[in-house]
C-alpha cells in the first residue's frame, strides 16, 4: 500500500486510538501509531487539531517539555532499517490548545 496523502488525510483516527490504546506501553512498536502521529500532523495543517485529539489518539505523551511557544509534546517510537531497529521521537508542538506541527530543535 502506498502511503501518501490521500491515505494520512482519510486515516480513521478513531480506530486509531481505540487500537492505539489496547497497544498500550507497546504502540510505538506498531505501524497504527507511526501512521495516526503522521495523520494528525497533516490534519493539524488543514484544520484547528486540539491538544485533546491529540492525546485521545496518541495516549499520554512521553515526556512534555516547556519551550518558548508553550509545550512540546515527545512520542517515543521504533522502526527498522535493513537489518538495524532503532527508537525515535517526534516532538509535537502545542500552542494554546491546539497541535502547531512538529517543534523546533533547540
Amino acid at each position: 500500500m502506498i502511503k501518501d496523502m490521500d491515505y494520512y488525510r482519510s486515516f480513521d483516527l478513531e480506530s486509531a486510538g481505540q487500537k492505539i490504546q489496547q497497544l498500550g506501553s507497546d504502540r510505538g512498536n506498531h505501524d497504527v501509531f507511526g501512521d495516526a502521529i503522521q495523520s494528525l500532523l497533516i490534519a493539524a495543517k488543514e484544520r484547528y487539531v486540539e491538544d485533546t485529539e491529540i492525546r485521545h489518539v496518541l495516549g499520554k505523551p512521553d515526556r512534555i517539555k516547556k519551550n518558548h511557544r508553550g509545550e512540546v509534546w515527545e512520542y517515543d517510537w521504533s522502526d527498522t532499517y535493513g537489518p538495524i531497529h532503532y527508537t525515535s521521537t517526534t516532538p509535537i508542538q502545542i500552542m494554546n490548545g491546539a497541535c502547531a506541527g512538529l517543534a523546533d530543535e533547540e
